[in-house]
C-alpha cells in the first residue's frame, strides 16, 4: 500500500488510540489511593525488556510483533492487576490467591507467555527467569509461600491470555490478496516477498484486543491522483527516495533506516526510557506498557483492515511509489512526471 499515507496515518492512530484506551473502560482506575513508588527492582520494566530484546534476537517481523506485545503484556497486566486491582482487567477478571507476590506474578506471566510466543528461546528466557526470580525475597517472611503463590497466578493469567488469542483469527488461512490492475491500485511488486505479505494482511482479520472493530477508526480514503496532495506526495518521495541525486538531509537519510525497523522495538523502548526517567511505580508502568501495547496492536488491525478494504477498490489510490513513479505516465495529471529507473534496485518491503 501507500508508503506515504500509512506513515501519514500510523501516528495519527497510534497515538490517539492510546489515549482513547487511556480514557475508556478498559484501565479505568477501579481503586483510590496513591501509588507506591517504592518497588525496586520494577520488573514490569525488567521484562519488557526482555521481550524487546527477544524481538531483536529472533528479527520479528514488524507485522507481528504488535499482537505478541499485546499479548505479552495483557498477561502481566492482568497478573499484577489481579493482586493490586487498581483497574479493569483485559481479560483475566478473577482476583488472585490473597498473599500472592506481584513481582513474582509480573515474572511469571511474562516468562510464561514469552516461552509459549517464542518457543525458539526457552532455554534465554529461563535462565532470565531464574534469576529474575532468585533476586526476590521471599516476599513477607512466609517461606516463600507469597512468591510461589505470585509464579503459580501469574503462570495461570499468562496461560489463560495466550490461549484466548489462539483463536483471533490470526492463524487462519485467507484467501491470497495480489491487488489490481487499475490506476492507482495497489499490486503486488518485485521487492514484496509474498509470505511477508500475507503474514501482515493476517492483521485485517484478527480480532481485536479492546476496540469493538478493526473498522471503527478506519481511516478516510487515501487522496485522489488529480488532487494536489497526491501530487505534493508524489514530488517529495521522488526527490527524497532516489538513490543518486537525492534532495534529503543526511539527517533525513538516517532517519529512514530508523523508521524502517521494527516499532513495537521503538515505542517500547521509547516508553521503558521515558519510565526510567520518571520514577514510575511498577503499578503506572504495568498500565502504560499494558495500554501502549493494547493499543498498537488494534492500531495494526484497524490499519490492515483499512488497507485491504481500499486496496480491494479499483478507484482507491493505493499503490506504492515503487508502482506510481515509474508509470506516472498512464496516471492522467500532467503534473507528475515518470522516472522509469525508480525499484531497479531491491528495497525492502514497506
Amino acid at each position: 500500500m501507500s508508503t506515504r499515507w500509512w506513515q501519514r496515518n500510523r501516528s495519527r492512530l497510534i497515538l490517539p488510540g492510546i489515549m482513547c484506551l487511556l480514557t475508556s473502560g478498559a484501565f479505568r482506575v477501579a481503586t483510590s489511593g496513591a501509588q507506591s513508588s517504592g518497588e525496586h527492582p520494577n520488573q514490569v520494566l525488567e521484562w519488557n525488556q526482555v521481550f524487546i530484546d527477544t524481538l531483536i534476537a529472533v528479527n520479528t517481523p514488524n507485522s507481528s510483533s504488535q499482537r505478541l506485545g499485546a499479548i505479552v503484556h495483557a498477561a502481566i497486566f492482568d497478573a499484577y492487576n489481579g493482586i493490586d486491582p487498581r483497574f479493569t482487567p483485559v481479560f483475566v477478571h478473577e482476583s488472585a490467591p490473597r498473599g500472592a507476590s506481584r513481582r513474582a506474578a509480573v515474572i511469571a506471566a511474562a516468562y510464561t507467555a514469552l516461552v509459549k510466543l517464542f518457543p525458539t528461546r526457552e532455554a534465554q528466557l529461563t535462565d532470565t527467569y531464574d534469576a529474575s526470580l532468585a533476586s526476590l525475597s521471599d516476599d513477607g517472611g512466609d517461606g516463600g509461600q507469597s512468591r510461589e503463590r505470585g509464579i503459580e497466578w501469574g503462570k495461570r493469567v499468562a496461560e489463560a491470555v495466550y490461549a484466548w488469542r489462539q483463536s483471533d483469527g490470526f492463524s487462519i488461512p485467507q484467501p491470497p490478496f495480489f491487488g489490481g490492475t487499475a490506476v492507482g491500485q495497489w499490486r503486488m511488486t518485485p521487492n514484496c516477498n509474498q509470505a511477508v505479505g500475507m503474514t501482515a494482511q493476517a492483521l485485517a482479520f484478527t480480532d481485536m484486543f479492546v476496540l469493538d472493530s478493526n473498522r471503527q477508526f478506519q481511516p478516510p480514503p487515501p487522496r485522489a491522483i488529480l488532487n494536489d496532495r497526491y501530487v505534493a506526495d508524489f514530488n517529495a518521495v521522488k526527490a527524497l527516495g532516489i538513490a543518486t541525486g537525492s534532495s534529503r538531509t543526511a539527517d533525513q537519510t538516517l532517519l529512514a533506516p530508523f523508521w524502517e525497523g521494527n516499532a513495537s522495538v521503538h515505542w517500547n523502548q521509547a516508553a521503558n526510557q521515558i519510565s526510567r526517567a520518571n520514577h514510575l511505580s511498577m503499578s503506572a508502568t504495568n498500565r502504560l506498557f499494558a495500554v501502549l501495547n493494547l493499543a498498537m496492536a488494534d492500531t495494526a488491525f484497524t490499519i490492515w483492515r483499512a488497507k485491504r478494504d481500499y486496496g480491494e477498490q479499483p478507484t482507491a489510490v493505493t499503490w506504492r511509489p515503487w508502482t506510481a513513479i515509474p508509470l506516472a505516465e498512464t496516471d492522467g495529471n500532467d503534473a507528475t512526471v515518470p522516472d522509469p529507473t525508480c525499484g531497479r534496485t531491491p528495497q525492502p518491503v514497506r
